[in-house]
């Protein structure tokens, strides 16, 4: 149930945690509108059983609005890597996007991770101003990495100093 604030305006109870099981079709209807090629249910399922702590979710009023999927790699320092970060269309450019990097960093950092890393559709010109604006530099491009002739773009961010 929405409350009201101190002007009559509704006030929604967003929250970040932890992706459960029962969460994976909400998760999947978000990853299909947001990507042309999205991951299956059973992948958001793998993610969670292999590292259930790297699985976060956004909700509003009991609903699922977005998600982040990272790892933690040794190679030889640990080092993070963002597999997937979506929002729901209609929460777009909201804030819902900054809360869920901003955990995931603040998860990375706490872990003791140097650095992040995440590819974006070169084409993607939105995400890829999005990232830039928390200080993630643009590092190389893998041709094709889609699969369906886009490429992608690595991007990279030291960690200890982002917004």
């Amino acid at each position: 149930m929405r409350g009201l604030d101190l002007e009559g305006k509704p006030q929604h109870r967003v929250r970040v945690r932890f992706f459960q099981p029962a969460d994976t079709e909400e998760v999947y209807e978000i990853e299909r509108e947001s990507f042309p090629n999205p991951w299956s249910p059973y992948i958001f399922l793998q993610m969670h059983y292999s590292n259930p702590e790297n699985f976060l979710v956004v909700e509003e009023d009991g609903r699922i609005i977005g998600y982040a999927v990272f790892t933690i790699k040794n190679n030889p320092f640990p080092l993070g890597h963002l597999l997937n970060l979506a929002v729901k269309e209609s929460y777009k450019r909201q804030g819902v996007g900054s809360l869920l990097l901003k955990t995931v960093l603040r998860m990375l950092e706490e872990k003791r991770t140097k650095e992040v890393y995440l590819e974006v559709n070169k084409s993607n010109i939105a995400a890829r101003r999005f990232y830039a604006s928390f200080g993630f530099k643009e590092d190389r491009k893998i041709k094709n990495y889609y699969g369906t002739g886009e490429d992608a773009i690595i991007m990279r961010l030291k960690l200890g100093r982002q917004k």
